[in-house]
Order: structure tokens, then sequence, then C-alpha cells
């Protein structure tokens, strides 16, 4: 609740003179906490669309996801003039119930139609790069195109130098070993308590600190990067525990020459390609700036 006070203070705080001030700021129930956000929510997507409506020129980025309980939903960006500044914000998270391009041109198009959007402002889009989306006969893009003929799209270039690694790595299958060594550790170190507790003292005898293997998540594209470089940090724990294991398959392979070579190489690519790829998310990227 202190997080929320501090929230309602800097809401009706100069740069928000706007947000309505009151005693409700300080009303401390779950039902005005409750309250309070849907009240906030509501008004700061009045005032986005105030300013996105304003705007001579919009874009859109658009990807599709599937939650946990495998519910699919396209999440929508808008990118906008604001008090002269350009800016891209979160616009609507929409349930697909069918994940076709006709589908989804449809559901987009009627949530851009209930804001009050006018489509001849829609200047660019950028998606991934599923035959759904930019297929050149029927993807969305193109169904869209007919729409506004001068629609600008471009394949979202994070998404892009993501595939661009993958195919690189094709040629390589000993780089499918190391994700498979990682999961297989991880996965381990989570059931079993006693081991568990064993990787944590052998890393106080080698780090300072004492540090967690990280999984890889295919729809994460920098997890590969993060749980790579932890494996490195904590690699000499790891090798002495899987010493003392009966069974000494893993310990075989994560002692080899080609592994190592192989690890080190990826820890040193795959963290300048995390560098490159949040660069390429940030809110404004200057790439003139970036490259000096």
């Amino acid at each position: 609740m202190d997080t929320w006070v501090t929230i309602t203070n800097h809401l009706a705080s100069r740069k928000f003179k706007n947000f309505p001030e009151g005693g409700y700021g300080t009303y401390m129930n779950s039902y005005g906490f409750g309250e309070f956000t849907q009240s906030t929510a509501t008004w700061l997507h009045t005032t986005q669309l105030e300013h996105l409506l304003r705007s001579p020129f919009i874009g859109l980025s658009l990807d599709e996801s599937t939650d946990r309980c495998r519910g699919k939903h396209m999440i929508v960006f808008c990118t906008f003039i604001r008090d002269l500044r350009v800016v891209t914000e979160y616009l609507a998270l929409l349930s697909v119930n069918k994940a076709d391009a006709s589908s989804l041109l449809a559901l987009l198009l009627s949530h851009l139609q209930a804001i009050g959007v006018d489509l001849r402002r829609i200047s660019g889009i950028s998606t991934d790069g599923a035959a759904v989306m930019m297929g050149s006969k029927s993807g969305l893009v193109t169904r869209l195109r007919m729409r506004i003929p001068h629609l600008v799209s471009c394949h979202c270039i994070a998404h892009r130098e993501v595939l661009a690694a993958k195919a690189a790595a094709e040629d390589m299958p000993f780089f499918n070993i190391i994700d498979d060594v990682i999961k297989e550790l991880a996965e381990f170190l989570g059931r079993s308590g006693p081991w568990h507790q064993r990787f944590l003292d052998l890393q106080d005898v080698f780090l300072s600190t004492c540090l967690e293997l990280q999984g890889i998540h295919q729809v994460r594209w920098l997890s590969r990067g993060d749980a790579i470089g932890r494996l490195v940090k904590v690699l000499p724990a790891i090798v002495v525990m899987l010493s003392e294991f009966a069974d000494n398959r893993l310990y075989k392979i994560v002692t080899s020459y080609r592994f190592w070579f192989v690890l080190m190489f990826l820890a040193d690519v795959l963290e300048q390609m995390n560098i490159l790829n949040k660069t390429f998310q940030s809110r404004e990227v200057s790439f003139v700036t970036w490259c000096s």
C-alpha cells in the first residue's frame, strides 16, 4: 500500500497536474486499491488516446503470443507523435480465436475502429517474419496494405537478429549439446536438494557469492546468452560436483576441450549479441549515435 500512496502522490504532482487529487489517494483497503488501479488505468488510457488520435502519423507493432493456459493473444504497440516527440507505447492485448491472417486483420481493424483511429494516418507497421503476418500473397500486412496503399512494413530488426544467429548455428550441431547440458543440469539441481546444497557449498570455495544456474527459454531471446554466461561463472563448481557422480557421463562432456572451446566462444559472442538486441529494443534508437 505504501507503494500505491507514492504512486498516487506522484500522479497528482506537477507532471500529472490533471490527475484528480483528494483524500481518496490514501484510502487504505483492498477495495479502494482495486478501484484506484482501475481508475488510474482508465485515466492513462484516455490520455494516451487523446495524444494518439491527434498524431498526424501512427505506426503499429504486432506480435502473437500464447499464455500458460494456451490462450492465443495479439499484442499491439503504437508509435505516434506526442508533444513533438516520437513515442512508442503499449496499446492493447487482444484475445485471438483464430490465428489466420484474415481473422487477425479483422480483430485489429475492429479494435482500431473502436478507439477511433483513422486508418489513413497509419503509415507503418512492424511484425515478426511469420507467413501469417508477412506473407506476400495473403499475410496480414499484405491485406492491410489493400486498405492503406501508402503503408510501409518492416520485419522486426531484433527478431531478424535472432533468426540470423539461429541460421548461422545450423551447421554447428555441437551447439545443441551446450543447450542440453544446461537444461539437464538446471533440472537436476532443481529437483535434488542435497546436490543443490553441494553446488552452493562448492561455490563458496570458488566464488565470493552463490549463483544459480539459469535455464534456456526458447521464446526468450536473451535467455541463452544469460544462461551460458552464468554457466561459465559457476563451471569450476559444476566440474567438481560432477566428478563426485557415480555416472560420469556429464563429467566427461563438460571436461572435454571441445565443450570448453564452444562454451567460451558462445559466451563471448552471445554477450555482444544480447547487447545489440537490447539496443534494438531501446525506446529511442539512434544508429548514428550507437555506431559512434
